[in-house]
């Protein structure tokens, strides 16, 4: 990550298959239309190489930079007719009321080494197996958490928030952004608590 880039992740080390999440759902403040936040979950293979591989799943306010998303992402097979990569939600958390989460899933097919993408339970397309270097033949380690990129424009931290903007100590459930049921899919194809 660059200094302009800011997370809160939690990173289980392992050999996995993949991982999914319910993370609740927020629109937050970005001040220019290069600035992201992002609730997610990664699954990767190779950091510190030049043949990392990366695959994300969650939402997204605005674009990222240098990267391909949703169906921008060349070789992404989409097969559902209901969810598309890049869709909106409709519903929304709010601040000490109503939370609105979506459960966000990433997982290796064993036989067919495909990566496979799930919304709400709903298989939504895969990334084929041709497409990566790494994640063809390694397990992945899994990332749960947020991010945002900062573009510290006028020389200072810019509004960007991180998830709701707000920390837990703040009043807890309803203020802060959350994740939980937070599982991994291990080298056996058990879905298991990290």
């Amino acid at each position: 990550m660059t200094d302009d880039h800011e997370c809160a992740i939690i990173t289980v080390h392992g050999k996995f298959l993949g991982g999914q999440a319910k993370i609740n759902l927020w629109n937050p403040t970005v001040e220019t239309t290069l600035e992201i936040s992002v609730s997610q979950i990664w699954a990767f293979a190779g950091p510190g190489t030049s043949n990392f591989n990366s695959i994300e799943a969650g939402w997204e306010t605005d674009s990222y930079i240098n990267s391909c998303t949703n169906l921008e992402c060349e070789g992404f097979v989409q097969i559902s007719p209901d969810i598309a990569l890049g869709c909106s939600f409709t519903e929304m958390s709010t601040f000490k009321g109503d939370q609105k989460d979506a459960t966000f899933s990433i997982h290796k097919d064993p036989s067919s080494g495909n990566w496979w993408i799930e919304v709400q339970g709903t298989p939504v397309g895969y990334h084929p197996i041709s497409l990566f270097t790494i994640l063809s033949k390694t397990p992945a380690t899994m990332e749960f958490g947020g991010e945002i990129f900062n573009e510290r424009s006028k020389g200072r931290h810019t509004t960007a928030q991180m998830g709701s903007g707000h920390f837990s100590s703040e009043g807890g459930l309803g203020v802060s952004s959350y994740f939980h049921h937070v599982q991994v899919i291990d080298e056996n194809n058990e879905v298991k608590n990290p």
